[in-house]
C-alpha cells in the first residue's frame, strides 16, 4: 500500500513524514532542491522557470520509476511518500495546467517505456495560510497568504475526492498531526487515486482550473 502526503510549502508534510521510519518512506526529492524553488513560482523568471520544470520532470519520472521497482521487488508493505506526480500542475497558472499534465506524463512514460504513473491513496495535508507561511519562512521559503490559499485550492481541485483524505492542520501540533496520519493509514480504508486518471483528464482539459495563482 502506497501512501501519498501532499500539500502547500510550510504545512508540515516532510515534518510528520520523518516520525515514520517504521515505514517504508521516500523524500520529496531524490537530489537537493534547487534554489529557484524557495519562491513562488509566478515570481520566477522565464529562464529560471524553464529550469525548474526541466529538474522537475526529471525527478518526477526517475522517482516514479523507482517506486515501481520497489514495489516490484518488495512486494507487501506500507510505504509514504512525500509529494506526488500531479502536485506539479497545482505549481503552474491555469492556461498551462493541460501542457503540463502532458510534461508529467512524458516523464513518467518516456518513448514506448509504457510506465504509469505509481497510485497510492493521497493524505491531502491543508491549513491556516498565516500559519503556514510562518512556517516556510523558517525553512527559508516564501508563502504569500493568497498564494497559499489559491495552491492549497488548486491542489484539491487537481486531486478530487476519490481515494484522497483531506486532513486540516490548522491548530494542530506536530504529534497531532502524525496521530492523525497514523490514524488514516493504519484505521481508514484504503482506496487509491486513480493518479494517471487525473492527469490525462487535466491533460484533455476534462478537469480545469478555477482562478489564477495570485502571489501577493
Amino acid at each position: 500500500m502506497t501512501y501519498y502526503l501532499t500539500g502547500v510549502p510550510g504545512v508540515g508534510k516532510t515534518t510528520a513524514l520523518a516520525h515514520f521510519k517504521n515505514l517504508g518512506t521516500w523524500d520529496e526529492w531524490l537530489e537537493e532542491r534547487l534554489p529557484e524553488m524557495s519562491k513562488p513560482f509566478p515570481t520566477l523568471t522565464e529562464e529560471e522557470e524553464k529550469k525548474v520544470d526541466a529538474w522537475i520532470m526529471n525527478q518526477v519520472g526517475l522517482k516514479n520509476r523507482r517506486l515501481l521497482d520497489a514495489e516490484q521487488d518488495r512486494g507487501i508493505g506500507i510505504t509514504l511518500v512525500d509529494r506526488c506526480v500531479p502536485d506539479a500542475v497545482s505549481f503552474t497558472q491555469p492556461e498551462g495546467w493541460s501542457d503540463k499534465a502532458k510534461a508529467l506524463l512524458d516523464a513518467v512514460s518516456p518513448g514506448e517505456s509504457n510506465r504509469a504513473v505509481h497510485p497510492g491513496h493521497v493524505i491531502l495535508l491543508s491549513g491556516d495560510p498565516t500559519e503556514i507561511m510562518i512556517r516556510a519562512a523558517t525553512k527559508n521559503k516564501v508563502a504569500p497568504e493568497n498564494y497559499t490559499n489559491d495552491i492549497q485550492e488548486a491542489l484539491c481541485r487537481v486531486y478530487g475526492e476519490n481515494g484522497v483524505t483531506h486532513l486540516n492542520v490548522r491548530n494542530l501540533s506536530v504529534g497531532q498531526v502524525v496521530k492523525e496520519i497514523a490514524r488514516i493509514i493504519h484505521l481508514g480504508e484504503y482506496v487509491e487515486c486513480n493518479l494517471q486518471g487525473r492527469l490525462e483528464e487535466i491533460r484533455d482539459e476534462k478537469i480545469t482550473a478555477l482562478k489564477p495563482i495570485r502571489v501577493a
